[in-house]
């Protein structure tokens, strides 16, 4: 509890009818500052951002900045609307705040930055600017806002910057030397503000003047401002951003995640590290791992974090992974290592899960155990939100958590302040399509070039073309380990396809002595195969069937039940490739690129448990149906089938690794590197250099980016019709989202133009003329276009 001297408690009482937030109790105005000078240290603290400009001092500006933000809030207008059914005040708070400033003696290398922090905690600056703009002239919201002010008389708040000294030592600010407090003085505050907001638009002007390589000539390529002033603004602003809004949830002590190895060696006390994982554990910098699936990647990631903490490289530890799944599982596992005595209910506190579904995801877990279903969506609601604010130690998202960096429209600054030191771990490297390959190494540069951030990526299979774009853009140290061990796994190779008697025969008869894991390429391929498999089992074997194609519910029931062993097979598609902890006794699939092929088998014999190796089989047969190689390649496939014929019989993971370059047609890998070349030099040009801080960007633009965001994601969710009663008799949103199932793009168009799919207005949803069954998921065969197997 912190104690204050009688000189600060007098100064608390007089502001003492002042609110920050409306609410039963209200939050006073003093105690929100105070918080959010705290929550600003702790961050500040944490991360240890480097201040890029040498006349001014990052600390002091952010302290003063979380000190002043509010200020403006004591308006009798703005005070009057936290009263219950108040009349909306209609104006901004942080306009009339910078004209405190008046009462302080700011150097003028600091002045600008803390000017347009205040201004800009809520709202950019070029929707403020357009609104305020100009002399406060009757009608004009400038002097609406300055004229219903005057005469209030705020002695308290100049009281309260005399106490600075005793608010930022409470707070855990230390090694700044303050502003003086000049004389108390009523402010001209139509003078004040408009003459404030003023130097806030020439301010930004001096963005535009301060060009890299001095100025350009009309006509020779776009401007682009100082990096070292874009980095400023961004740790300035953001700084503000997220103290603001994590003290306003509620102030949080941060701590650094894996500061030192001892903290990863406590967790881990049986452990015996291997090779590779000791050699992570000794490098400082960027790195790049190629390890077996199953030899401990993420336990060397962990190793290699915590010697960056221990080199003052203190952001958050920063997991990146392809898909949703693999994050929840890596949840689960990071909390039961670091921080196993925790709240289950407040998880993502401590490892903070991020993804697009992540509210349905804790949803699905209180319903579990045992909440109701109003308490689970207000216990998923909270937990999203705090995930939001940058407050857990570990982050878990996708790489669109990175991407979205580039398209954000607003408040941009804080996602960036949330990666300055972190420890980015991109685990798979290899899963992403070219357009978010491209983006992901372009965001990553930047964090590691401009905000100090540390970048490891690893994979069990890196191609050599990206392997040589990550070299280029990240400069990692290449570590490899793991390749030693002996043969998990048998190869075999079969004429046969996935859908033909022969296929059937032989995986019924191997589920009869042991647990089957069957993976293929499509959803719809995946569905038939499990009806011919049930057909002709007739009740001796168990079939279960994972793909993406399931309702929330029922995907997290069938995650939780997949327990590997005899009598069981697991019919799947891409969504088992990663970071799925099973181990199967046999596994077969379908011809798919090579890196594909590594983690299916490496969901077989994963542990080298077995006492030959296990049996792993590619059928090269190709199924009835058009297109049957979609979503790949011929002649990527046609490489892929040459590869493995060269490597039948005992498969050890280094013998995929070595064949792995030979496995992608030249067309393919020349293409990747030109494309990999122009779209990174895109991003660069179009995305980070024309960045402005403090929300300078025009609306338009804003506008673009966000739509432009939109487009980045295929495929939409829809309510299967006979879920329909059901969904209609849930309470609140998430307990109809557990309805809801994803439909691929390419089959929104003609799934629209044959009326199978409709909006539902008292849903507020898509629903689709579909079959679907808990067992099967959604089934789309022969519906939208020719069926595709």
């Amino acid at each position: 509890m912190t104690v204050w001297t009688a000189e600060a408690q007098q100064v608390r009482r007089d502001l003492s009818g002042f609110l920050a937030k409306s609410g039963s109790p209200g939050i006073a105005l003093f105690d929100h500052l105070f918080d959010v000078c705290r929550q600003a240290a702790a961050f500040h603290s944490t991360m240890n951002p480097a201040w890029p400009l040498a006349d001014s001092c990052l600390p002091r500006i952010l302290a003063y900045a979380a000190l002043l933000h509010d200020f403006g809030k004591v308006h009798p207008g703005f005070q009057a609307q936290l009263v219950p059914d108040g009349a909306r005040f209609g104006q901004r708070h942080e306009v009339l705040s910078v004209a405190f400033l008046d009462w302080l003696a700011v150097p003028a290398a600091e002045i600008e930055w803390l000017r347009a922090a205040i201004l800009t905690h809520h709202k950019e600056w070029n929707w403020l600017w357009p609104k305020y703009q100009g002399l406060a002239a009757p009608g004009t919201s400038l002097h609406f806002l300055t004229e219903s002010i005057r005469g209030s008389g705020f002695a308290g708040l100049h009281a309260l910057l005399g106490l600075a000294g005793q608010f930022f030592n409470h707070a855990g600010w230390i090694g700044f030397e303050l502003y003086r407090v000049k004389s108390f003085e009523e402010i001209d505050w139509a003078q004040s503000v408009a003459a404030h907001l003023s130097a806030m638009e020439s301010f930004t002007k001096s963005f535009h003047r301060r060009v890299v390589g001095g100025p350009l000539r009309p006509g020779h390529g776009p401007r682009r401002a100082d990096p070292q002033w874009v980095s400023a603004g961004i740790l300035v602003r953001g700084g503000l951003l997220n103290a603001d809004h994590l003290a306003s949830f509620g102030y949080r002590d941060l701590t650094v995640g894996l500061p030192n190895r001892r903290v990863v060696d406590e967790a881990y006390p049986a452990i015996v590290w291997r090779e590779h994982q000791e050699e992570a554990a000794g490098v400082t910098g960027n790195v790049l791992l190629a390890a077996p699936t199953g030899s401990g990647k993420t336990e060397a990631a962990l190793l290699w974090a915590a010697r960056q903490g221990t080199e003052g490289t203190t952001g958050r530890v920063c997991f990146i992974l392809p898909y949703q799944a693999s994050l929840n599982a890596m949840q689960r596992r990071l909390v039961a290592r670091f921080a196993p005595l925790s709240n289950s209910k407040q998880s993502n506190e401590v490892v903070s899960l991020a993804h697009g579904r992540a509210v349905r995801y804790f949803y699905e877990q209180f319903l579990e155990q045992g909440d109701s279903s109003s308490q689970s969506a207000w216990r998923a609601s909270q937990q999203r939100d705090l995930g939001k604010l940058s407050a857990a130690p570990f982050f878990l998202g996708t790489a669109f958590s990175l991407i979205r960096l580039l398209f954000a429209s607003r408040g941009a600054e804080k996602l960036y302040t949330s990666f300055t030191r972190a420890r980015l771990v991109l685990d798979e490297v290899h899963a992403y399509d070219i357009q978010t390959t491209c983006f992901t190494i372009a965001v990553l540069k930047m964090l590691s070039q401009r905000f100090d951030a540390r970048v490891m990526c690893m994979s069990a299979s890196i191609p050599g073309h990206l392997r040589e774009a990550l070299e280029e853009h990240l400069e990692p140290q290449s570590l490899l380990g793991g390749w030693d061990a002996p043969a998990r796994h048998f190869l075999h190779l079969s004429t046969d396809h996935c859908l033909s008697d022969e296929a059937v025969s032989v995986i019924l008869k191997a589920a009869e002595t042991g647990s089957v894991l069957v993976v293929v390429n499509r959803v719809q391929r995946a569905i038939a195969l499990l009806d011919l498999l049930e057909a002709t089992a007739s009740g001796r074997v168990t079939v279960q069937l994972l793909h993406s194609r399931f309702t929330a519910a029922d995907r997290a029931r069938l995650e939780a039940d997949l327990q590997p062993q005899r009598g069981r097979i697991l019919v799947a598609t891409q969504a088992v490739e990663v970071s799925l902890d099973l181990d199967f006794d046999c596994c077969y699939s379908e011809l798919a690129p090579m890196e594909s092929l590594m983690q299916r088998f490496g969901r077989c014999n994963r542990r080298a448990k077995q006492a030959t190796p296990a049996a792993v089989t590619v059928w090269l047969g190709s199924p009835p149906g058009r297109r049957p190689e979609l979503p790949y390649e011929v002649d990527h496939l046609d490489a892929v089938r040459t590869a493995l014929e060269g490597m039948v019989g005992e498969l050890r993971d280094v013998d995929i690794r070595d064949r792995l370059d030979a496995s992608y047609p030249e067309r393919m890998r020349q293409e990747f590197r030109r494309e990999l070349a122009e779209r990174i030099k895109n991003v660069s040009e179009l995305f980070l250099e024309p960045f402005e801080p403090f929300g300078m960007r025009d609306l338009v633009e804003l506008r673009a980016l966000e739509k432009q965001w939109e487009e980045l994601f295929d495929g939409e969710e829809a309510i299967p019709q006979e879920l329909v009663p059901l969904a209609e008799e849930a309470d609140g949103f998430l307990a109809m989202a557990r309805y809801l199932a994803p439909i691929p793009g390419t089959m929104l168009k003609p799934l629209f133009a044959q009326k199978l799919l409709r909006r539902d207005e008292e849903l507020g949803c898509l629903v689709i003329e579909a079959p679907y069954c808990s067992k099967r998921g959604l089934d789309l065969r022969g519906l939208g276009a020719r069926p595709v197997l």
